[in-house]
Formats: structure tokens, C-alpha cells, sequence
């Protein structure tokens, strides 16, 4: 009794530190990692326990260890702290569990009520306009680790990213010393969510020009925790976009049958929508997972890296869903028009060297077995769309078409494989 007594007089001494200074929250991964080892040593010391029987690392989440609840031994393991006190790997792997994840993918449940502080979100710069990257962090929630990666922006654009970096708290800036593309710079800023920030569970991927809508973090979340507890087999979930330049919804894509199509749930909605595609910007991805399935891929350099991303999601029997709960702005290409086709629809304005990506990905991406083949067919429709709409109207139609040209060339002539598993 007087060892529970000690224990419940440190829990209320970490409550009445964090209630004083929230900020320390963001020094719970370093002092767990300090301490943990200690507490060992002690331990064994004291009741002749062998130092292999413990195990070398703490095995409880570390966002839930500082609640009064939270203990080690005598839970009852059907409370709503039972999570918390779940070591990765389990023990055994029922029948169940493999009928459920028939792939054996680590889908310990990491979003139920878990802590905003082990979400770690990761933009990606390249010569941004400042203001949407300073709305952007602005309106994260201060509590989650923020890492911005930047591919080698100029340096006057550069000074203005630091001096947002270092007025944003908990924020932390990679700087590449050239532009290794989209996919290699979050990979990179992966690596160091899990190397520096060991208590990420979820990462927030982010374009540089997206702006979450206040609680849409939260929501997404929440999204994720509430699809978790129904049981859902889900590897990634996004918001709803809502493009910068027309104020209309980008949608959630779906196949039914042959038809590759959008849905538009209105925003704000609680019903999560199944999706057969996510766009990067917003995807919420346990980092477990990322890091299990090889991360993005960087052969891909830009265009329909998150396209790739999601088929190989899907390949792995987990699922997509958008929650639009979740509202962020983002915009698609350089600029958005509108236009009407039985409704009003987005086009996005691309140069002609962001269409040398999206032609050449987009060839890639037919040569490979796991993408589907609705997805395949509505592409060479999109492609031939695109090729045409830029010949009629687009001033640089000559540029546009070459750099197309381009791109399928290189689409057919170069082997590309996806990322192998296991990302280190």
C-alpha cells in the first residue's frame, strides 16, 4: 500500500508540473529514455530480478504512463487503459486477428485517445509563398511535433522559413542541400520523427501550401480512433480539401465498378467515406506503418507519389477513408479554375515540368500489377483530357505537349519498382 501511496503522490507531482508548465510535455520522449534505463538498474537491484528479464526499452505508451490510472500490473484489461498497457509485438496472434489482417501488418490501435504530442507532422518546402506556410503552422495544434523539410529553397525564401520555424513551438527545420523531391523529404522527415521524437505514433503528411481548418487535426484523429474501435482494418484516413483559389471541394475519390469518381460529402459530415485514392496533403498514417511499407516513393520525385502511396495501401488489405470532420485548405498544381460540367468542377494549372512528372508517373504506374486497372483506364482518358486542354487554350501549348512527350517516353523506358518493405 505505501508503494501505491508513492506512486499516486508522483502522479499528482507530474500533474501539478504540467499544469504549471505545458511545455514540458515535449521532454517526455528524452527524460523516458534517460530515466527508464535507471529505473531498471534499481529495480534488479532491489529484488534480485536479472537485468534480461526486463525488457532493454519501456514497453508502455508513453503519453498514457503519466495519468493516475496508469499502472503496470493487477488492470482490468477490458478498462479504457488497457491499450496504454499493450506491449508491441503481442504475445500470440489469434485466428481472428489473422482473418482481420490477413498480412500481418502492426495495426496496434495508435489513435484511440492518444495524445495530440505524439503526432508528428511533416511539411515539405520548396521556395513556398511564405503566408500559407505561416497559416499552416499557425493553426496546427501547438502540441504536436512539427517538422518542416525543405528541398533547398532560395535563400532569401529560406530565411523566411527559419524565422517561422523558430516562432512556432515545437517545430523543427531539415534543410536538404538540393531538391531531392517530394517523396525523399518526407521519407527523410519519417526517419527523424522516429530517431528524435521516438513517441510519434501518428504522422500528419503536409504540402507546404495546406492550411488545417481549426480542430480538423483533432478530427482526424478522432476520425482514425473511431474507425479503430468500430473495428476497421484502416491504413490511412485525409480530410476534406476545400481548394485556396475557388473555395470548392477537391472531393474523395472512389471506384464503383469501372467508374473512377468523386464523392462530395458536405463538410463538417461524421460519417467517414470509404476512398479508393488519398491525396498526400493530410493523409494520417500510423508511423509503424509507413516505415513497415518502405515510405514513399522516391523514384516518383512529385507527381502521384500519394497516388502510388495508396495503391500500395490498399495492396496491403488496409483500407482509406476520408473524414470530413476534417477541413483543409490546399491547393492543386500552381492554380485552380472552375469550371462546369453538370456542376461545378476544379482544373488545376500545372507547368509544363510538373507535367513531365505527372505524364511519366502516371506510365509508371500502369506498369505496375498492384495498381488498379479502372485506375489505369481513367488515367489514359485524364492524360489524353489534359494533353488536349492545354493544346486549345495553354499559351504554352508547344512547351506543355514536348514536356508531355517527354514524360510517357521516360514512363515506358524506365524500370521502376515500388519501395521494398521495412523502410529504415
Amino acid at each position: 500500500m505505501n508503494g501505491l501511496i508513492t506512486i499516486d503522490h508522483q502522479h499528482d507531482e507530474i500533474e501539478a508540473l504540467l499544469l504549471d508548465s505545458p511545455g514540458l510535455k515535449t521532454a517526455f520522449a528524452d527524460t523516458l529514455a534517460l530515466i527508464y534505463p535507471k529505473a531498471v538498474r534499481d529495480t534488479c537491484r532491489g529484488t534480485g530480478l536479472p537485468e534480461t528479464e526486463v525488457p532493454a526499452a519501456c514497453p508502455y505508451r508513453l503519453d498514457r504512463i503519466v495519468y493516475p490510472s496508469f499502472l503496470p500490473d493487477g488492470l482490468d484489461r477490458s478498462s479504457p487503459w488497457a491499450l496504454a498497457l499493450t506491449p508491441w509485438p503481442p504475445a500470440a496472434t489469434t485466428a481472428a486477428d489473422t482473418q482481420r489482417n490477413p498480412k500481418g501488418w502492426k495495426l496496434m490501435q495508435v489513435a484511440n485517445d492518444i495524445d495530440l504530442c505524439a503526432v508528428a507532422t511533416i511539411t515539405v518546402t520548396y521556395n513556398p509563398d511564405p503566408e500559407p506556410l505561416r497559416l499552416q503552422l499557425d493553426g496546427l495544434p501547438a502540441e504536436v511535433q512539427k517538422i518542416v523539410v525543405d528541398n533547398a529553397s532560395q535563400a532569401a525564401v529560406l530565411q523566411h522559413i527559419e524565422a517561422l520555424v523558430a516562432a512556432t513551438p515545437n517545430t523543427r527545420l531539415l534543410r536538404n542541400e538540393s531538391n531531392l523531391g517530394l517523396a525523399a523529404a518526407v521519407n527523410r522527415g519519417a526517419r527523424t520523427a522516429r530517431e528524435q521524437i521516438p513517441h510519434t505514433r501518428l504522422l500528419l503528411l503536409l504540402d507546404q501550401d495546406s492550411e488545417p481548418q481549426p480542430g480538423s487535426v483533432q478530427a482526424l484523429v478522432q476520425g482514425f480512433a473511431e474507425l479503430e474501435r468500430q473495428g476497421e482494418q484502416v491504413g490511412c484516413v485525409g480530410p476534406l480539401l476545400l481548394d485556396s483559389d475557388t473555395g470548392l471541394s477537391h472531393g474523395f475519390h472512389q471506384a464503383i465498378s469501372w467508374r473512377w469518381q468523386r464523392a462530395y460529402p458536405p463538410p463538417g459530415s461524421a460519417k467517414a467515406v470509404p476512398c479508393a485514392n488519398l491525396n498526400g496533403s493530410g493523409t494520417l498514417v500510423p508511423i509503424e506503418l509507413f516505415l513497415q511499407l518502405g515510405g514513399l516513393d522516391e523514384a516518383l520525385f512529385i507527381d502521384h507519389v500519394d497516388t502510388e502511396w495508396s495503391f500500395r495501401v490498399l495492396a496491403a488489405d488496409l483500407g482509406l477513408r476520408g473524414i470530413p470532420a476534417a477541413v483543409f485548405k490546399h491547393r492543386m498544381g500552381q492554380s485552380s479554375v472552375r469550371y462546369w460540367l453538370l456542376g461545378w468542377r476544379i482544373w488545376p494549372s500545372r507547368s509544363p515540368q510538373r507535367h513531365y512528372f505527372l505524364f511519366r508517373n502516371a506510365v509508371l504506374l500502369m506498369r505496375r500489377p498492384y495498381v488498379p486497372r479502372v485506375w489505369k483506364f481513367w488515367a489514359v482518358v485524364k492524360l489524353a483530357l489534359t494533353a488536349i486542354m492545354h493544346g486549345l487554350f495553354d499559351r504554352e501549348r508547344r512547351a506543355q505537349w514536348r514536356q508531355m512527350r517527354q514524360g510517357v517516353r521516360e514512363g515506358l523506358r524506365v524500370t521502376s519498382t515500388p519501395p521494398s518493405c521495412r523502410m529504415q
